[in-house]
């Protein structure tokens, strides 16, 4: 999948990854600045700085399947979700498998799962819909924790959600 920004959030990092951002030359990379430390408002940042019409998160300790993109975008367009995770696997420091995590895909299974599970729908599996954020107002910065959560909750009522079930990310 080629038709993508990347923007990476810089957020409070003391190593040397700005520099080795720097030393990349690409259109599509974006290098922005939060100096407000915290994820949500890392999170927000790249929300409201990008230009595309889908959002795909994807953390710094984490590791995209090929073709994650491509894969998550068709599901949400043949399912017409507004919001869509994945399976994914769980690795350790070194790289080596875990367990897999195999999410609910349906709504109505993610509903019924996110009061009792953490894993309703992983955020670092996430695409979501730009204006779906817009909507909803982002990330909610002053919860101390659980701000995904939160935002799933509070769209769960209006917008379609589910989760492809192949692992695109560890």
């Amino acid at each position: 999948y080629t038709n993508f920004e990347f923007l990476i959030i810089e957020n409070c990092s003391t190593d040397s990854s700005v520099d080795i951002i720097k030393s990349y030359h690409h259109p599509r990379i974006r290098l922005l600045f939060e100096n407000e430390c915290g994820i949500p408002q890392a999170y927000n940042k790249g929300f409201k700085e990008a230009n595309g019409d889908f959002i795909i998160v994807h953390d710094q300790d984490d590791i995209s399947y090929p073709k994650r993109i491509e894969s998550l975008l068709a599901y949400m367009i043949r399912k017409q979700l507004d919001i869509c995770g994945s399976a994914f696997e769980i690795i350790n420091e070194r790289n080596e498998h875990v367990k897999i995590v195999n999410s609910p895909e349906e709504k109505e299974s993610i509903f019924n799962k996110i009061f009792y599970d953490f894993f309703a729908i992983f955020n670092p599996t996430l695409a979501i819909k730009k204006d779906v954020l817009v909507k909803l107002g982002y990330f909610n910065t002053e919860l101390l924790t659980g701000t995904d959560y939160d935002f799933l909750l509070r769209s769960m009522e209006e917008f379609n959600l589910g989760n492809n079930p192949k692992i695109l990310l560890k």
